[in-house]
């Protein structure tokens, strides 16, 4: 069977909210959030593409 691995997409330059993966929400980045909510599913390695 082969690897499952999790990707996922951030980017910075974003023409309507840049920065948008360094925001926080209660102290908290979102890339943070949901690089922790995907470990959390196990399913398989996580990888931030930036």
């Amino acid at each position: 069977m082969p690897k499952t691995l999790i990707l996922i997409p951030s980017r910075m330059a974003a023409t309507r909210l840049p920065g948008k993966p360094l925001l926080k929400i209660s102290g908290t980045t979102i890339i943070s959030r949901v690089y922790k909510k995907a470990l959390e599913t196990k399913i398989g390695d996580v990888f931030v593409a930036t």
